[in-house]
């Protein structure tokens, strides 16, 4: 995975807590808010 505002690849402890808890976290690189959409649209 990779932030969409620096375009820094996240670190995989980062990534996969992303894709286990529902929450929003700050890319390490930029700051910017990064999550992940539901894809049940």
């Amino acid at each position: 995975g990779a932030c969409l505002g620096c375009n820094m690849h996240l670190p995989p402890q980062l990534y996969n807590s992303l894709f286990r808890v529902d929450e929003i976290r700050a890319c390490p690189q930029c700051n910017r808010l990064i999550y992940v959409e539901d894809a049940t649209s």
